[in-house]
């Protein structure tokens, strides 16, 4: 579920039909994007981890900051030139009431989003 914050910015939201203290949702497939994430690797460290393809996201990923070109063509008189605008998107997993989330990476390049509760089957 996609709900906008704006024409700029959106919040994805994820029902689960299960019951379980730990449920895990798939985001897509992430490939073409370089990318900057924040990852836990001590229970009170973060450091950071770069790449291009989902399998490089490791497991307890807190952000994630994707770097984005669009391309457009620029008409210079004599040829159209392409140019490339760079953006950037932010991936927050948020915290809600009992659960916490994290981003991963799959081997197949699937970003999921990790959600769980210290609370058994909520």
């Amino acid at each position: 579920m996609v709900t906008p914050a704006s024409h700029e910015a959106a919040f994805i939201g994820a029902t689960s039909e299960t019951s379980s203290s730990r449920i895990v949702f798939s985001l897509g497939v992430l490939r073409g994007f370089k990318f900057l994430c924040l990852f836990r690797f001590k229970m009170w460290w973060m450091i950071p981890s770069f790449g291009g393809l989902g399998c490089d996201v490791p497991a307890e990923t807190q952000m994630l900051l994707l770097e984005a070109r669009e391309d457009t063509i620029v008409p210079d008189g004599n040829s159209e030139q392409k140019d490339s605008m760079t953006f950037y998107i932010p991936v927050l997993p948020l915290l809600e009431g009992k659960f916490r989330g994290s981003l991963q990476g799959t081997v197949v390049n699937k970003l999921e989003l990790c959600v769980e509760s210290r609370w058994f089957r909520l």
